[in-house]
């Protein structure tokens, strides 16, 4: 199970790190643009942020052949069980095929904060809606398209708010009665337009976007800055809808902003209506100043340039033959240890030829190869079947890999440590002969060796 998840987390590792890798660069751009339109509507601005949510959301999906972090592979696990002797090699922890790789750690942490940071905001919005119970329905109007939307009354908040993905609710604070009727009206207004524009649903995805990315700064600057705007947007609408004026408007929030300031409640509403002072303050300049809107040809250059961005940022960097290859191994490691296996075929090639002997050749000293260390650390397991010319002098003269695991140094460490060995010679009517044989060296990160 452990080295499944080493396996996994290896390939997530290849995976994420290029994602995030395009999705800076991407967020470097969104960030960018809305800074340069910042003389813009706050609609254009949106629709900007809009797209570095979008792309934050979609995953690595056009193939790239030329790019790879092959240094980051994932290892192949082949096992050939071998029916005469093999000589072991034993890693120096016993557990470590127990023992998680860096990347199944991150992978771990990743996926624990990710939880968390989507079960907290889960427990807030019910909690809240567990406190409005209690509101008390006071009227039904109708937003543009006719649907019905009941406005609630409620003292367990301080400013008018909805919540939900499709919510057709309203609810207001108990100062409600206390407002005047273009008060009233105001606050309905933006709430519809929230409600029409389907902005609990957008909170939703940026909700799991923070989640995915949360150790990015710039997804919550943006996510922060994309909350700042939606909430103009909608105070555009309600100055429109009632053909009011921008200060009227802004006289509006800052009497809202001072009653949630005096009327504090237990729990904090969903709005994003007044989280600080400079977003109460971003949104009344908004409102106050002289809009030089950038032209709106440039707008329209800007939009398909950053879908076109999109697209080009959405390589999936890894080697797809080598991961074909890698779930390929997998299945043969499976078929292979719940099999009876039989000898390697015999070795091709003009170099390799059969020599018949009478009696085999036998090492004089153990063959004990080191296991490599990046092998023991990734939890890398497996037999490396080596074919050597033993000479009429017991040397080893050549060493040809038969079967191996590529990727790990297992190879080498085989081929090194059977060439360090001295053997008694096969013998053919009592005469000392070179040979080729194969020697299979298994590699176990336990305390068990095949025989």
């Amino acid at each position: 199970m452990i080295n499944l998840l080493n396996h996994w987390s290896i390939n997530w590792w290849m995976y994420f790190i290029p994602l995030i890798i395009q999705n800076t660069i991407f967020l470097l751009v969104v960030y960018g643009a809305i800074v340069y339109l910042k003389k813009a509507t706050a609609a254009a601005q949106y629709s900007i942020g809009l797209l570095g949510l979008i792309k934050l959301l979609i995953p690595a999906f056009l193939p790239i052949s030329w790019i790879s972090i092959s240094y980051l592979s994932a290892p192949n696990f082949n096992v050939l069980s071998m029916g005469n002797g093999i000589i072991g090699a034993v890693g120096n922890n016993s557990t470590s095929m127990q023992n998680l790789n860096i990347y199944s750690i991150f992978l771990i942490v990743w996926l624990t904060v990710c939880l968390i940071m989507i079960l907290l905001p889960l427990i807030s919005f019910w909690r809240i809606k567990y406190r409005l119970r209690q509101a008390v329905l006071i009227e039904t109007i109708s937003n543009n398209s006719g649907s019905a939307i009941q406005v609630f009354k409620t003292d367990s908040i301080a400013l008018p708010m909805t919540m939900g993905f499709r919510s057709k609710k309203i609810f207001v604070p108990q100062i409600w009665e206390n407002w005047s009727e273009e008060y009233r009206m105001l606050a309905i207004s933006h709430e519809i337009s929230h409600i029409n524009r389907h902005d609990g649903l957008i909170s939703g995805l940026q909700t799991l976007v923070q989640a995915l990315y949360f150790f990015h700064p710039l997804v919550w600057i943006l996510n922060r800055r994309f909350d700042e705007l939606r909430e103009m947007i909608c105070d555009e609408f309600a100055i429109d809808s009632q053909d009011n004026d921008s200060i009227t408007y802004s006289r509006f929030l800052a009497d809202v902003a001072e009653n949630m300031v005096l009327n504090q409640v237990d729990y904090p509403t969903m709005s994003s209506l007044i989280k600080k002072k400079t977003e109460l303050f971003n949104r009344i300049q908004y409102l106050l100043e002289d809009k030089m809107q950038k032209p709106k040809n440039l707008i329209r250059v800007i939009v398909p340039a950053m879908i076109g961005l999109t697209l080009l940022l959405s390589w999936n960097c890894q080697d797809t033959n080598s991961m074909k290859s890698q779930s390929n191994d997998q299945t043969d490691l499976g078929n292979t240890i719940n099999s009876k296996s039989s000898p390697p075929p015999p070795p091709e090639g003009p170099r390799v030829k059969f020599i018949p002997y009478d009696d085999p050749p036998l090492p004089l000293t153990p063959i004990r190869p080191k296991y490599p260390e990046i092998a023991q650390e990734a939890g890398i397991e497996g037999t490396v079947v080596v074919q050597v010319f033993v000479d009429e002098n017991g040397l080893v003269d050549e060493a040809v890999i038969l079967q191996g695991v590529p990727n790990s140094e297992l190879d080498e460490a085989a081929a090194e440590a059977i060439k360090a060995v001295r053997f008694d010679p096969a013998k053919q009517k009592g005469k000392p002969v070179g040979v080729w044989i194969s020697i299979p060296v298994n590699f176990r990160l336990d305390n068990k060796t095949e025989k």
